[in-house]
């Protein structure tokens, strides 16, 4: 079988969606499938941000605001000759993906990577997100609490699987070297999602009572200057440090004693397992979605209730004064992990491809297409794009483009007039 994935961005970022991506395209690959990586950038960057077999074929798609742009895109993507297209991603350049598949009989996986409510309210919104998942033969999302917070409708289309838990080659290290007790922390200084500052500001109070720990936070983003600067006004720069981007974090968990992630949401915590399997206990904050999905309370981790600094340091403290409850809840943590052991994760997701794989030429896209194209609900999107609209550019193709996604949510005539009406007037 031949799979197509869409990874945006996939020469720039080294997220955790670019990274389970590839993780997914290496795996097929090994299982004997063929495997085409779709992927747009903003740059010219030839290489990946993490390793991809020499053997995948790598294809970039240009989608500047240009109407002409779409039907190149479409050619690509046509001539790459693909059984089954996964989109992993959630934001709203996901609604380029079934206008380029309009036509194609190729079926669509749409694979979310975030909580739901946070890609309604933060990256995207939920009236174009939901018109997108309308469009996917199959939905993947990673965790079984996000199921409700869709649409009835699309559950029959739902499948949960987790990520597949990162298992590095385990460090070797002379423990009668490590003198010094740390806590580490990875991810992107970006606080508004990681609260980096939290973990910063909960250290700064422990500090003075635990002499002997440090704090480590790996990574770098647009608030490396804010946690810096309150790193700078509590005079701990030798116990507070930030080695930058760090490609394999193995040596830094086998240094570390306690693993902490003090994000505000997360689809799910790569750098968590990892931690895990060095043994290490996770702190975080037990309204914090991945996070509570991984760590149990007790079992391989503390969950902080509150979501303050003052909460933090103090499941904190409980694992800095007890190293018999470290090195207990590390191992349990260990043995959990065999919930998202590889061969595991990606049997479902061959399972869920081989799934979408039997629609192809009955896609929902092809479905929609045949119910309603006698009765004037479908409208190409040739017609779509030619009809004028008082936008320019990006905005204009945005709006023709969900408007043509609405013909496959809605099934009223008036309705879909009266959204188009009104946009025309706006």
């Amino acid at each position: 079988m031949h799979i197509g994935l869409v990874i945006w961005n996939l020469m720039e970022n080294r997220g955790g969606l670019q990274r389970v991506g590839i993780d997914l395209a290496n795996a097929m690959l090994e299982r004997g499938h063929e495997l085409t990586i779709f992927y747009y950038s903003p740059t010219n960057k030839q290489t990946p941000c993490f390793p991809l077999d020499k053997r995948i074929k790598i294809k970039r798609l240009i989608l500047p605001p240009y109407v002409d742009s779409i039907f190149q895109a479409k050619k690509i993507i046509v001539e790459a000759n693909i059984d089954v297209m996964v989109a992993l991603f959630s934001w709203s350049k996901l609604m380029w993906i079934p206008v380029l598949l309009q036509h194609t009989g190729i079926p669509l996986i749409i694979s979310e990577h975030n909580h739901p409510e946070i890609i309604n309210t933060e990256k995207w919104n939920a009236y174009e997100r939901h018109a997108c998942l309308a469009a996917a033969d199959k939905i993947h999302l990673l965790q079984q609490n996000f199921v409700a917070m869709l649409p009835k409708t699309l559950e029959p289309r739902i499948e949960v699987i987790p990520n597949a838990a990162n298992f590095l080659s385990e460090y070797k290290i002379n423990k009668v070297e490590k003198r010094r007790k740390r806590i580490i922390a990875a991810g992107r200084f970006v606080d508004t999602h990681k609260q980096f500052s939290l973990l910063i500001k909960a250290f700064i109070s422990l500090a003075g009572k635990f002499p002997d720990w440090d704090l480590c936070i790996c990574g770098d983003g647009e608030d490396a200057h804010v946690y810096k600067a309150l790193v700078w006004r509590s005079k701990l720069e030798d116990r507070i440090y930030f080695p930058g981007m760090v490609d394999d974090l193995s040596s830094f968990y086998a240094l570390s004693d306690i693993f902490c992630m003090p994000s505000r949401y997360e689809g799910f915590g790569l750098v968590m397992t990892e931690a895990q399997t060095f043994e290490l206990p996770v702190v975080g904050f037990a309204s914090c979605t991945g996070v509570n999905e991984i760590v149990i309370h007790n079992e391989n981790g503390l969950l902080a209730e509150e979501m303050t600094a003052q909460s933090l340091a103090k499941k904190l403290r409980e694992l800095m004064i007890n190293k018999e409850l470290r090195e207990k809840l590390g191992k349990n943590g260990k043995k959990l992990l065999s919930r998202y052991q590889p061969d595991k994760i990606f049997d479902q997701w061959e399972k869920l491809i081989n799934e979408a794989n039997q629609l192809k030429n009955k896609t929902q896209l092809q479905r929609t297409w045949l119910e309603n194209k006698n009765e004037a609900l479908f409208v190409d999107l040739q017609e779509i794009l030619a009809r004028p609209l008082p936008f320019k550019n990006l905005l204009t193709l945005r709006f023709k483009i969900l408007f043509y996604l609405e013909t496959l949510r809605d099934k009223s005539v008036g309705k879909i007039k009266k959204i188009f009406s009104l946009r025309e007037k706006n």
